[in-house]
């Protein structure tokens, strides 16, 4: 990783988060074999990521997740990865 110092000027808009998204996924055994399960949400009137953080590591019950800033744009929501992984 590296940070390089920014200008704050350079910014030309700043627009509000809509949604966020949450992905829980775990593999889960049943009878036939294993199975990947997952389950999504999408998070609206979230003030900042660390409720959404909060949120999803109190729903998690042992689950792995990943959190998703949902931006709106002209080709349909855009998703960018804020924390955790999805499976391969």
């Amino acid at each position: 990783m590296r940070a390089v110092r920014v200008d704050p000027r350079d910014v030309r808009a700043e627009g509000s988060v809509e949604a966020w998204r949450v992905y829980f996924h775990r593999w889960q055994s049943e009878s036939a074999g294993s199975a990947y399960v997952r389950e999504e949400f999408r998070l609206s009137g979230a003030t900042d990521v660390r409720s959404v953080l909060r949120w999803a590591d109190e729903q998690a019950d042992g689950r792995a997740y990943a959190v998703y800033l949902e931006l709106p744009s002209p080709q349909g929501p855009t998703l960018i990865r804020v924390q955790g992984d999805e499976p391969e």
